[in-house]
C-alpha cells in the first residue's frame, strides 16, 4: 500500500496529493488495494470524477476485486433507466412531498418517514419500522426515506 496521506494535512494540501498521484502513477504495476487507497483519497478531497476514473481502471484491471469493483459501480455516472413521462398527478405529489420535508425536517432528523402526497404516514429510528406501520400499502405510492 502507498502512504501517501498525513491526517495533519490542510484539504489542500490533499487536492494537490490527488492530483500529483493521478497525474504521476505508473497505473500498471499498482495493486489493486492501491487503487482502492487512491479512490478514497480523491473523494476525501471531493474529487468525485477523478475517483470514478480511477475505480472504473481499477476494476477493468482487477475484474475479481469484489471491493474495487463495487466502488467502481457506486461512483458510475447516473443511467436513465426509462423515459416514461411522469404523470402530472404523480409530480404534484412529489411536489407535496418536498414540501413536507422542506416545512417539516428539522423536527424529524435522523428518522425514517414514509410520506404520500405531502402526508406523514409513518416514522421510525429504522427503516423496517416504518415499512412494519405500513402494512400492505403499494411501495409505489409511498416516499420513503431518511430525514437529514
Amino acid at each position: 500500500m502507498i502512504g501517501l496521506c498525513q491526517p495533519s494535512w490542510s484539504i489542500f494540501a490533499l487536492k494537490f496529493e490527488v492530483f500529483v498521484i493521478t497525474d504521476r502513477v505508473y497505473w500498471s504495476s499498482r495493486t489493486a488495494e492501491d487503487f482502492l487507497y487512491i479512490t478514497q483519497l480523491a473523494l476525501q478531497t471531493g474529487a468525485y470524477i477523478t475517483a470514478h476514473e480511477i475505480a472504473s481502471a481499477g476494476a477493468r484491471r482487477f475484474p475479481r476485486d469484489a471491493k474495487l469493483v463495487r466502488r467502481a459501480y457506486v461512483l458510475a455516472p447516473p443511467r436513465i433507466l426509462g423515459k416514461t413521462p411522469v404523470k402530472p398527478e404523480e409530480a404534484e405529489m412529489q411536489r407535496r412531498n418536498m414540501d413536507w420535508l422542506r416545512n417539516n425536517s428539522s423536527a424529524h432528523i435522523g428518522k425514517w418517514v414514509a410520506l404520500r402526497n405531502g402526508e406523514l404516514l409513518a416514522e421510525g429510528e429504522l427503516v423496517r419500522d416504518v415499512v412494519a406501520k405500513l402494512g400492505n400499502m403499494p411501495p409505489q405510492s409511498v416516499l420513503l426515506t431518511q430525514v437529514f
